[in-house]
């Protein structure tokens, strides 16, 4: 978060990764007991990351390890730039090699000529990663603040009630109700593709130990930390 990861003012000790993960940790329990107290409501927690997935935080921790106790899924956000094709693919690689599932991809569509958007929604639907294309934001260069505050509260208020973004929460809020229904059931199928492995054929009785061939375990992803990563 931008707020709990800003460094510290001079004359104040640096924070640890520790208690950023702590106050983080906090902050988000506060928030679900808050959305959970009004009945048949649900909502979505965003932790924005400030820079990219392998930005230091305020220790220089990459920002990938720093929230990867944290056991969040992250929602990638694609560059639109030149060369932001390669930087977007490189930072899911990041997450995916540190156990991050990632939940879904966003990008912006400037109608460049990279076609950055179109690229990188085949390539993670590939991936089985949906990629979700939002309205490109305000041209701001030129105008004073007040015109800026007005064009993006526009933009904001346009794009929040529109399908685009209606998409990605419905894909957050299915991803973590299936997530929720798999970690519900891993003690019974740990139990079956682990331990069973383990157990001897036959009773010991006065026999030797049987020798225990430990049978390798299956891939699958971990149950990772929703961040919302810059590339």
């Amino acid at each position: 978060m931008r707020q709990l990861g800003a460094r510290s003012c001079a004359n104040l000790a640096e924070p640890s990764d520790e208690h950023i993960l702590h106050r983080l940790y906090s902050r988000l329990r506060e928030t679900a007991s808050t959305s959970t107290s009004v009945r048949g409501t649900a909502g979505v927690a965003i932790v924005e990351t400030a820079g990219g997935v392998l930005s230091p935080g305020p220790s220089g921790t990459l920002q990938a390890d720093l929230y990867r106790p944290m056991r969040l899924p992250a929602v990638l956000v694609g560059d639109h730039r030149l060369g932001g094709i390669g930087s977007t693919i490189s930072a899911a690689e990041s997450l995916i090699m540190r156990g991050y599932d990632i939940d879904a991809v966003i990008c912006f569509d400037d109608q460049s000529k990279y076609e950055n958007a179109p690229y990188l929604s085949e390539y993670f639907e590939k991936m089985d990663i949906p990629a979700f294309t939002l309205p490109w934001i305000p041209q701001m260069e030129g105008i004073s603040e007040k015109e800026e505050a007005d064009r993006m509260t526009a933009y904001y208020q346009t794009n929040s009630r529109g399908r685009h973004l209606y998409q990605v929460a419905d894909r957050l809020i299915e991803t973590h109700t299936r997530r929720t229904v798999s970690m519900d059931s891993i003690a019974s199928r740990t139990k079956d593709t682990i331990w069973r492995e383990y157990l001897p054929s036959k009773p010991l009785g006065g026999s030797p130990k049987p020798e225990i061939q430990p049978k390798a375990l299956p891939n699958n992803q971990n149950h990772a930390p929703t961040l919302l990563c810059l590339p």
